[in-house]
């Protein structure tokens, strides 16, 4: 019997799922960003991450995903058109939960969504103990929702006073989407750290070759000075100005008297 596909999905259920190009059947990434319009609470887009550290990103819009699987998400993907994710969505989990009368409720936690249509069917959010509630995973309607901004949402106050809570289904799949956000942090972590230890061990070989040639160029230095001495000896150098100005000038030969016999006259 073939699996019947599910006709909503839990965002946390996306995060990490495979994307790829239906038409090259190349794996382009894994999910890491869904787009949310929050003034229509529809789904607009969403991105995935590749590469080294997921350092890149791809981007679509919502009329580009083809189909949203079980294992995968099916998108029709042209190089060079990507889709820079819109103003006006925010990512929405984490954001405080508070009601129009000025009490915080909780932190939304996660959503769910109609693959076909990309509308949201409900907010789920954990309360902060507010109206004694400690534990559990709640429901909140879309149509509850007054406004959305960068950090927080506020909502009807009669929505959270006697909110749905969700199945234990559900609330397994937010821990595990707790879980995976953690891993992911992780694992990010890890990369990261691999790629500096990398780099360390790099500028370690290149310090340590370079010690290694100046070493060597020292070596040759030396020995050129061996084979062939810079520096004359004393005894080779010529006489400075000043030393050359005190010497005593030779004799002349003609102006010293000699010891040269004189002649006498014949004894006649």
């Amino acid at each position: 019997m073939a699996d019947i596909e599910p006709s909503v999905i839990q965002h946390s259920d996306l995060l990490g799922r495979l994307v790829i190009d239906r038409n090259t059947t190349d794996d382009l990434g894994r999910v890491d960003q869904v787009w949310l319009a929050h003034k229509t609470h529809q789904i607009v887009g969403l991105s995935c991450k590749s590469g080294l550290l997921g350092r890149k990103h791809t981007e679509f819009a919502w009329g580009q995903i083809e189909t949203i699987g079980q294992e995968s998400v099916l998108v029709s993907y042209v190089a060079g058109t990507e889709t820079q994710r819109p103003p006006d969505t925010e990512l929405i989990i984490g954001h405080e939960v508070w009601t129009d009368g000025g009490n915080r409720a909780g932190t939304v936690v996660d959503y769910q969504f109609d693959v076909a249509t990309g509308a949201v069917v409900d907010y789920l959010f954990v309360s902060n103990g507010w109206q004694g509630r400690l534990d559990g995973v709640y429901r909140l309607s879309p149509t509850a929702v007054i406004s959305v901004g960068s950090k927080r949402m506020i909502v009807n106050k009669t929505a959270v006073e006697e909110p749905e809570q969700v199945s234990a289904g559900l609330a397994d799949r937010v821990t595990k989407m707790k879980e995976f956000l953690k891993d992911d942090l992780s694992r990010t972590k890890d990369d990261m750290k691999a790629a500096l230890e990398g780099t360390q061990a790099i500028a370690s070989q290149v310090q340590s070759q370079g010690q290694k040639l100046a070493d060597q160029a020292q070596e040759k230095v030396a020995d050129l000075g061996d084979r062939f001495p810079g520096n004359p000896s004393a005894t080779d150098a010529e006489p400075t100005p000043e030393a050359s100005s005190t010497e005593e000038p030779a004799a002349d030969s003609t102006d010293s008297p000699t010891d040269v016999p004189t002649e006498t006259d014949p004894k006649v």
